[in-house]
């Protein structure tokens, strides 16, 4: 499959299905040119319900302010996630939302500051490994140039736990990578060897993995096996524990025990003391007998 097609395998509902007045479609960027997730929020109200006609009235609506009162010439946002996870298709992705953005797939989490549902969730994700090549690809309207205070503080929280699961799936994948090959993997291959980064495993990739590998002490064959990937993502050490332990307290002793304790070491005091002299005297008296 091509970049395009894993693209187009993860949205659920397509423009053409809900819009009969779509934009233009005129390519601005190819699949390859994309390699950055910025989310955003919509600063108002979602959708009154998750209904098919909700969520196609609400972004209809998006639509007509973006081209009636803002002036704009589409939709801005490629992709709309809901909280039922359900992804939809909005400016077409070959279509950049403006100039600067031509690296990014713009991502829109309906409603003002919303908590995303773990389905959206996931959804979110998956749009995350299709489009950043490295966990600090992922990012929102508050971390670009032009920054506003979009997608929230929960949309924060969000692009952080993107970033640690990108991170996380480092690991090897469990099958080589090699050119023919593309996707999420071979993109991470590319960060590391230093080409563009397209997610196409082609010539050039391959004779960068090839030299990569002379320069670390690997065989050069041009293909990422677990020796190479492991090389290229050595799995981080974790830091040593210090266990502090905390001795356990000595059990309470009630006040029925307190006075049979105290009790015993009484009867102990009340017994003579056995000196030397008390000893010669008892032993005097059993000779006697």
């Amino acid at each position: 499959m091509t970049r395009l097609q894993d693209f187009y395998g993860m949205v659920d509902v397509y423009r053409s299905e809900y819009d009969s007045s779509i934009g233009s479609t005129e390519a601005t960027r190819t699949s390859a040119d994309i390699e950055v997730y910025e989310q955003h929020h919509t600063g108002a109200v979602g959708p009154v319900d998750l209904s098919e006609a909700g969520k196609r009235n609400w972004i209809l609506g998006i639509e007509a302010y973006h081209r009636v009162t803002k002036g704009w010439s589409d939709i801005f946002y490629n992709l709309f996630v809901f909280a039922d996870g359900e992804i939809w298709e909005g400016r077409h992705i070959l279509r950049s939302s403006q100039r600067s953005l031509n690296d990014a797939v713009t991502v829109h989490i309906p409603g003002n500051n919303s908590v995303t549902t773990e389905a959206q969730h996931q959804s979110l994700l998956r749009v995350a490994r299709w489009a950043a090549s490295v966990p600090e690809k992922v990012r929102d309207h508050q971390q670009r140039p032009a920054a506003t205070a979009c997608s929230g503080v929960n949309g924060r929280i969000t692009i952080e736990r993107l970033r640690n699961e990108l991170l996380m799936s480092v690991v090897y994948p469990g099958f080589v990578v090699r050119d023919g090959d593309s996707g999420v993997f071979v993109k991470q291959v590319q960060a590391v060897v230093g080409v563009s980064v397209d997610g196409a495993f082609g010539p050039l990739t391959e004779a960068a993995v090839k030299a990569w590998q002379s320069a670390n002490g690997l065989s050069a064959d041009g293909v990422v096996g677990p020796t190479t990937w492991a090389k290229m993502f050595p799995v981080p050490v974790a830091a040593p524990v210090s266990v502090v332990v905390v001795p356990a307290p000595a059990p309470a002793v009630t006040a029925t025990q307190l006075k049979e304790l105290e009790s015993r070491v009484a009867a102990l005091e009340a017994r003579p003391v056995l000196t030397l002299a008390r000893v010669r005297a008892m032993l005097r008296k059993r000779l006697a007998t």
